[in-house]
């Protein structure tokens, strides 16, 4: 609320100045510091009652980065040694494909690289894949994988906006359809539209030029999407981020401290 009650002093604006000095070079008696308030405090107090009752129908659903993170799972990066035993041998990492999995690097004897869909898994191969606990679990007990053989590491992940562009694999098909967590590594977590936001179901949802995707991956990972002619990276950060309040208060104390000097006339 003083932050409002600070806007409407003279100082406000740099407008509210200009006009203040441009009267006082015109020999016309200036804009006093507070002249202002009285309608100001008016249509403050009409504009809050009115946010107040039809706010929820006036504005956009839209929910931040942050509130749209909290709705998923924490991610894990897991590391499977395949045995002789194990079920996983002779089959292709596409015949893995699932929405909640993302398999990011294959390490055997002779080479390490990254995934490819085509892949034969083999005895003694070394499978790195991303995924939410949850998931990860079901894919252990499903093909008998020791949990405590393979234990779970958290990883650094970071929060990306994607904006779509005509060019895009994924434009005019779904994030399934396009093989997009495979392609570029990233695990979708949202979606703007047209000041609609989208955090359920987005996977089956036709894609369209000029939509901007919320993903979650590891800085190597957005750099190589930055590399390629697929999204326009708009917005990154990482995901441990959170708002610097400490500064948001200096800004206001030096906003404050400048409405009391010019109040005082305390300045030339």
């Amino acid at each position: 609320m003083l932050h409002y009650l600070v806007a409407l002093a003279l100082i406000g604006t740099s407008t509210n100045i200009a006009g203040s000095n441009f009267l006082l070079e015109n020999g016309i008696e200036p804009i006093g510091m507070f002249e202002f308030l009285p309608i100001g405090l008016a249509l403050l107090v009409v504009c809050t009652l009115l946010f107040a009752f039809f706010g929820n129908r006036i504005l956009p659903n839209i929910l931040s980065i942050e509130t749209q993170t909290k709705k998923n799972d924490r991610y894990f990066l897991a590391h499977i040694y395949i045995t002789h035993q194990s079920s996983l041998v002779g089959k292709s990492i596409l015949s893995l494909n699932d929405a909640d999995l993302t398999f990011t690097k294959v390490e055997n004897a002779e080479q390490s690289f990254d995934f490819n869909s085509d892949y034969i898994i083999q005895q003694n191969d070394n499978l790195y894949l991303r995924a939410t606990s949850e998931a990860l679990k079901l894919f252990y007990h499903k093909h008998n994988i020791s949990e405590t053989a393979n234990p779970l590491e958290t990883f650094k992940s970071e929060i990306v906006e994607l904006m779509v562009l005509p060019s895009s694999f994924i434009a005019n098909t779904t994030i399934n359809e396009s093989n997009f967590r495979h392609k570029t590594g990233l695990i979708p977590i949202g979606l703007f539209r047209k000041g609609e936001s989208i955090s359920s179901n987005i996977l089956d949802i036709k894609i369209k030029t000029g939509d901007i995707l919320i993903a979650e991956g590891l800085e190597e990972e957005i750099d190589g999407v930055r590399q390629r002619n697929n999204f326009i990276v708009l917005t990154q950060q990482p995901k441990s981020n959170l708002p610097h309040l400490r500064k948001g208060f200096i800004a206001l104390a030096i906003f404050v401290l400048a409405v009391i000097v010019g109040a005082i006339e305390f300045y030339p």
